[in-house]
């Protein structure tokens, strides 16, 4: 099979069936891990809609270090960004009467990393990798500057038969995102997220036909908004039948058990904060090529909040959800999607946000040695009703905020650009450019003799990166 057609495939599959699976599955039957290669996906810092920009990935590994069964791939990422709102804040924003000026930073972020798998395996297939994200400010003010801190990724993952009619697979992922809000809300936001799950997977009659089941256990925990802390179990049942050669039918369910563990306790009784849910959805689809250069993903399906009942705040988001979307492979290193989604999420005040998105994404090959990636998303929120609980402010006592209105719905733009070039076998540059806003009026305030605020939530950031990519 011609590249760019397991290329577009590979795509496609990551959107229709449950990622962590996926990712696992596509790596363990053919040794290769699933995101090593570029810094672009490492994390939220690119945030390509279709899990685009993890670099040139080849079928199988053109670097690192035989060790017995295994491959070992040590890697640096050594990157140079520049951001023209480094806490995502509103320049309407007002505290205590002083505006909002917005931080302009450029820092150096240093991402050493090492892999491994074995890619002989017979009956167990091994794959695990640590990556850090070592971030250092280097211009604006003090307080910036001092904002020094270690994030990154370590996962692994072990599956037993990997090729056989029934797999197992056990995963294991710890990750540490870097993200500092204003400080007029939450100044860091650091989120410790540890998922540790296992799935079956069974293949009857040659591998047309097949059943997962999978268990996640998630936990989240920021360093200094302990309020914000979720504990989730995730479970999920995917069927699938390819009825033809690039071409599936697939059902899909998932069931969430969401609870937050450090609610504040003077948000009780308050309108949709810390609701605990119990989300679930239901949906079928297809997925697959019409012709040799266009395919298609539909999924349609039903799903529903299931928010725990509180008086103040009865609504649920219970509705049908799905997406459709379009891939054209205008030649052998040329493809480009666009589609459509509508579905939910839950969030700590208001319960859920549903969403409206229209996306694009194109994919370039540049000859041999590079790739060309641009995409541009737009969303259209809705948020459940909330309002704000009481609770002491620094000089001022206890307050309760207001807001500008109880059912909040905004606009979200994503877009951007990345270049990468293989220079070299062990080394490689990428170039890349984001852009994200959040566009709306909504504004919390809070008025007292001690202390006046008008926080918007809204903001614009522009973001400028180069990054050295080395590997053995």
């Amino acid at each position: 099979m011609r590249r760019p057609t397991w290329m577009l495939l590979l795509v496609l599959a990551l959107c229709a069936l449950p990622n962590s699976v996926t990712a696992q599955k596509f790596s363990q039957q053919t040794g290769t891990p699933s995101r090593l290669i570029s810094p672009a996906g490492l994390g939220p810092d690119y945030s390509g809609l279709l899990g685009v920009g993890i670099g040139l990935q080849p079928s199988t590994a053109e670097f690192g270090i035989e060790a017995g069964d295994f491959v070992v791939q040590p890697r640096l990422f050594l990157e140079a960004a520049y951001t023209t709102n480094f806490y995502r804040e509103d320049l309407r924003s007002r505290v205590s009467g002083l505006t909002t000026e917005l931080s302009d930073v450029f820092m150096l972020k240093l991402r050493p990393g090492i892999g491994m798998y074995n890619p002989g395996f017979s009956k167990v297939a091994v794959t695990a990798g640590i990556d850090a994200n070592i971030r250092v400010p280097l211009s604006g003010s003090q307080t910036d500057k001092d904002l020094i801190d270690v994030g990154g990724v370590a996962h692994m993952a072990v599956s037993f038969f990997p090729k056989g009619p029934f797999t197992f697979v056990l995963h294991e992922q710890f990750r540490r995102d870097l993200w500092n809000r204003p400080a007029s809300t939450v100044a860091n936001a650091n989120r410790n997220k540890n998922k540790l799950g296992a799935d079956m997977v069974i293949k009857p009659g040659g591998g047309a036909i097949e059943f997962t089941l999978g268990y996640d256990w998630d936990i989240d925990r920021y360093d200094d908004a302990s309020n914000m802390d979720v504990d989730q179990h995730r479970f999920r049942l995917l069927g699938s039948w390819r009825f033809y050669p690039l071409s599936y039918v697939f059902i899909e369910s998932t069931f969430n058990m969401l609870d937050y563990p450090n609610a504040a306790p003077e948000s009780e009784g308050s309108l949709g904060n810390y609701r605990a849910a119990t989300p679930v959805r239901a949906s079928a689809g297809l997925s697959g090529y019409f012709t040799e250069r266009v395919a298609l993903l539909v999924r349609l399906g039903y799903g529903n909040s299931l928010l725990e009942e509180q008086l103040a705040a009865p609504d649920n988001f219970e509705m049908l959800v799905g997406m459709a979307q379009l891939s054209f492979r205008f030649g052998p290193g040329t493809v480009l999607h666009v589609g459509g989604a509508h579905d939910f999420e839950t969030v700590i005040f208001g319960g859920y946000r549903s969403y409206f998105r229209g996306y694009a994404s194109l994919d370039q090959r540049l000859g041999g040695f590079g790739m060309l990636h641009i995409d541009a998303a737009y969303d259209y929120r809705d948020y459940g009703l909330w309002s704000p609980y009481p609770y002491d402010i620094p000089n001022a006592g206890e307050l309760t905020p207001q807001v500008s209105e109880s059912q909040r719905n905004d606009s979200r733009i994503r877009a951007g650009m990345l270049v990468d070039f293989n220079v070299h076998r062990a080394f490689g540059i990428t170039l890349g450019y984001r852009y994200d806003t959040v566009l709306t009026d909504f504004n919390i305030v809070i008025n007292s003799a001690g202390y006046d605020a008008k926080t918007f939530t809204g903001y614009d950031e522009h973001r400028i990166f180069t990054t050295l990519n080395v590997r053995y």
